[in-house]
């Protein structure tokens, strides 16, 4: 009986002790695809920490090389070139036959050539970062760009990339940072600088007003969810933003429409045969009352916010120029109070299209639009 007992514990031992240890290699995976998951959120130097430390107390582990070829790639992202030559060696050395060793054998080669080549791209690249506000964005913008055209294997080039098309973007230089995004798509399929490529094309078919394009593009953001945490969260708040922007601007359509539409209208229903010259007269009058008082709101306004002025002063003007429109309509006519509320409904909406077309093609409805939206997220809402 004893005997029996023996031999059972021992058959149960053998069978106990793989399971455990595939358990603690399983625990071990999920620790690892827990860090993979962490380097989307961006920060660099964490991810490689946790990736060395993962490395280093599991150098056995079924998952260990894929952790120095991950170490490797987010070193040289960070422009770290030495480290990652070490890591790529310690990958190629270490783990001969693995399934990594290809991919670091090529990596090392590669980047052994950009080291060979000197480290002059990464110090100009730096000192232009460092010392842009003593360069001047003109001037910082022509070294970044003799820097892409004189390095094309410097390893650090989608980031060259990334900072012209963002000034690009940022100076209103628009078909040039088409380009520079584009080569960001083109040049990195697949990875986070086409994701940045195509969000980077969005923003400049927003700035170019052809919101269909935009939306294209944002949609786009979703098919990085592999490589990029937020990228869906992203394309669906991009995509409302631009179709809230379409929208704006087919309003604007319709308030161009409007204004002209009852302005011809107004006109062509003028009575010019019974007009007098006290009817002129007094709406000079009220003109002239009215321009002092628009002159200092006008005053008052530069002086709050410059942004409003010009779109504010021409407001004024076409004001002016339908009141005078108004009173050679209403000259020699005897309104009832049916006709006059309705006259009264077709002014206000005569002067309201007329105002919001103004101010869109100033720009200040969209401003006034990403001006609310960031206090709402800024308050929580």
């Amino acid at each position: 009986m004893l005997n029996r007992t023996i031999c059972m514990t021992a058959v149960f031992l053998a069978f106990l002790v793989p399971i455990l240890s595939l358990a603690d290699q399983d625990d071990l995976s999920q620790r690892y695809f827990k860090i993979i998951r962490q380097t989307k959120s961006g920060d660099t130097d964490m991810a490689i920490l946790e990736l060395e430390r993962f490395y280093r107390d599991n150098p056995d582990h079924s998952l260990a090389d894929d952790a120095l070829f991950n170490m490797g790639r987010l070193q040289e992202d960070r422009g770290d070139f030495h480290s990652a030559l070490e890591t790529y060696e310690l990958l190629v050395k270490g783990y001969p036959n693995s399934r990594n060793a290809r991919r670091g054998s090529i990596r090392l080669n590669k980047l052994t050539e950009q080291v060979a080549a000197g480290e002059e791209p990464l110090r100009i690249y730096k000192d232009i970062l460092r010392n842009y506000r003593i360069f001047g964005p003109e001037k910082s913008y022509e070294k970044m760009k003799d820097l892409l055209e004189k390095y094309p294997g410097f390893g650090l080039r989608h980031k060259v990339i990334r900072w012209l098309a963002e000034e690009d973007l940022r100076l209103e230089h628009l078909e040039q940072a088409r380009t520079h995004f584009g080569m960001l798509v083109s040049g990195y399929p697949g990875t986070k600088n086409a994701f940045f490529g195509y969000r980077g094309l969005g923003h400049v078919a927003v700035e170019e007003r052809t919101f269909d394009e935009a939306i294209e593009h944002y949609a786009k953001l979703a098919d990085f969810a592999s490589v990029m945490d937020f990228a869906r969260e992203s394309s669906e708040v991009y995509i409302k933003q631009a179709e809230t922007f379409k929208f704006f601007q087919q309003l604007y359509v319709a308030a161009i429409t409007i204004t002209g539409v009852l302005l011809l209208l107004i006109l062509a229903g003028i009575r010019w045969s019974r007009l007098a010259a006290g009817d002129l007269k007094s709406t000079l009058v009220e003109i002239a009352i009215y321009l002092p008082i628009a002159a200092l709101l006008l005053i008052l306004l530069y002086r709050a916010s410059p942004l409003f002025f010009h779109p504010c002063m021409v407001l004024i003007l076409a004001t002016c120029a339908v009141a005078v429109v108004n009173t050679l309509f209403i000259a020699g006519r005897n309104l009832g109070y049916v006709a006059g509320t309705c006259y009264s409904f077709v002014m206000l909406l005569l002067f309201s299209s007329m105002a919001y077309a103004i101010f869109y093609a100033y720009d200040v409805v969209n401003v006034l639009y990403d001006s609310i939206r960031m206090t709402m997220v800024a308050s929580g809402g």
